[in-house]
């Protein structure tokens, strides 16, 4: 109904239907309740009559088994989704009443106690009170009620259910057995279900929430603004924008199945797995075909999974085999016949390329199917994962670069620091060595004066001696030559000192005419000591 109300392309989804099942237990007048009530009412009833009545009411319906052995022992069965169950009917017409006996009921009406009192009214006794009041407040009765209560809460809500399995029937801690599991999971038609839903649309978007959340997949070369929750037209005439969004989203799930097609194919071809894979389906047991895709592709494909093909139809429907040949073939899907390239997919038109993906728009609410979404979901994760990446990388390589300029000034800092000390480490070396050299050059210089000088005195005093010797040597040798007399020596003597005292004399008489030319020079001419004094003013 939803499906039509929307205007999409769909196609009926059998499924095994057990409102016969529910008609046999609780429809009205006829059902396994209804009867129960029915006996309830009427006096002197038993549980082998109920049995009988039962028998004689719902012998001709099929999905009600009673065996002859059964029918001995009053018993019968009920061929449920899960299987054939059976039941027994004793006490079945007390279970149903659920009253207190007469005399409990006399002793609480008769009690003084004020609660007592107030339960009065929800007892139910033997004592009925006319024609019909059983059939409304038996359990079977409230059992309906409170089933149909739950139905309509449920058809008003979006429930989830929570599927408790036995791992074993052992009870046994650490130990699993699939088989049970797998039962389990068929009996309760977890599988059934999860084969209608994969095979129609579970789930469903409003177009505003759709575009909200998928607005990400569009063409990065849209002019639109950035987010349609933060569009000032938001509200506005967005229904090509929408389209546009689906078309975008439908050509990436067909051209993201079909790169893994022609890799898949590629890779069976040049394997040669072919025969190898045919023989070992024919291996796998019987009653299991592999389905083969084959479109405009015309190739080979690996057939479906071993879980999809065991929920497609329940224990019982293979059993029963209800479907015909012609629906069967209606409603078979094994062969989809998929573009074979970009082109082909985009000559289609909008609702084509929608249902090839696996979407469809419909008039309120965009449906998508389970590996469509999975799918939309997945390149909207890595959509915004290379977004994030992106974002990161970004901010990241500001971060690293203020981080490395900030290294770069405190290195560049550091650097003229330690260069710094390193120039006043060095002048200061400089300096010193300066100093060192320069007191090591006065040093040295001062050393060899006094050597010098020493070498002075020391060749002067030798040569004084030299020449001491010298001239002993020749006056010894002079005198041995020739002996000179007393009166020699005094006249030589005497001639010394007189040639030493006149050089004496000479030099007084030149100091005296020195010191005389000096005054003579500098002393004043009496003319101009007369003319020179009138004029001088007198002293104060």
């Amino acid at each position: 109904q939803e499906y039509e109300k929307e205007g999409i392309l769909w196609k009926f989804i059998t499924f095994p239907d057990n409102q016969d099942v529910l008609d046999l237990i609780d429809k009205k007048h006829t059902g396994i309740i209804a009867l129960l009530d029915e006996q309830c009412i009427l006096p002197r009833s038993s549980d082998e009559k109920f049995t009988r009545y039962l028998y004689a009411r719902c012998d001709k319906h099929p999905r009600f088994h009673a065996k002859s052995a059964q029918r001995v022992d009053y018993k019968f069965s009920v061929e449920h989704y899960a299987g054939l169950v059976e039941y027994t009917t004793e006490s079945w017409l007390e279970k149903n009443k659920d009253q207190l006996p007469a005399a409990a009921a006399d002793l609480l009406n008769e009690s003084d106690f004020g609660l007592i009192g107030k339960l009065r009214k929800y007892v139910r006794t033997e004592a009925r009170g006319g024609r019909g009041s059983i059939a409304t407040k038996s359990v079977g009765t409230q059992f309906s009620s409170q089933l149909k209560t739950l139905r309509a809460r449920i058809d008003q809500t979006v429930p989830h259910y929570i599927r408790c399995l036995k791992p074993n029937d052992d009870l046994t801690p650490d130990y699993f057995e699939p088989l049970n599991i797998v039962e389990q999971l068929r009996c309760g038609g977890v599988l059934e279900a999860v084969r209608v839903s994969r095979a129609g649309y579970p789930t469903r978007y409003p177009h505003d929430v759709f575009m909200a959340r998928y607005y990400i997949l569009g063409d990065h070369r849209d002019t639109s603004p950035v987010s349609p929750i933060f569009s000032p037209d938001r509200f506005g005439s967005k229904e090509s924008e929408l389209k546009r969004i689906i078309s975008k989203i439908a050509f990436d799930l067909w051209y993201a199945d079909h790169q893994v097609l022609m890799a898949a194919l590629e890779n069976e071809q040049n394997r040669s797995v072919i025969p190898k894979y045919s023989q070992h389906t024919r291996q796998r047991g019987k009653g299991f075909k592999s389905k083969m895709v084959t479109g405009a592709i015309g190739a080979y494909v690996p057939p479906y999974s071993l879980a999809a093909e065991s929920s497609v139809r329940t224990p019982e429907e293979k059993n029963r085999n209800k479907l015909s040949t012609g629906e069967r073939k209606e409603n078979d899907t094994s062969k989809v016949a998929r573009p074979e390239n970009a082109h082909e997919f985009l000559a289609l038109d909008f609702s084509s390329r929608c249902a090839v993906a696996g979407l469809q728009l419909g008039r309120t609410k965009v449906f998508l199917r389970r590996e469509a979404f999975d799918s939309i979901e997945s390149l909207r994760s890595e959509k915004f994962f290379s977004s994030a990446a992106t974002i990161q990388k970004h901010i990241r390589g500001r971060q690293c670069r203020n981080y490395y300029l900030l290294m770069r000034a405190a290195t560049i800092m550091i650097q003229s620091i330690v260069r710094m000390w390193l120039a006043k480490q060095l002048m200061e070396y400089t300096q010193v060595i300066r100093a060192v050299v320069c007191i090591q050059s006065f040093w040295r210089k001062t050393q060899a004066r006094i050597n010098l000088l020493e070498i002075y005195a020391v060749r002067d005093y030798a040569a004084s001696v030299i020449q001491n010797c010298y001239r002993n040597q020749k006056l010894r040798e002079i005198q041995d030559s020739s002996r000179i007399s007393p009166g020699e020596i005094i006249y030589a003597v005497s001639l010394i000192q007189a040639m030493h005292r006149g050089r004496k004399v000479r030099r007084i008489l030149l100091e005296a005419a020195e010191a005389a030319a000096k005054e003579e020079y500098f002393e004043p001419d009496p003319e101009t000591e007369s003319e020179s004094e009138p004029e001088a003013e007198p002293s104060p």
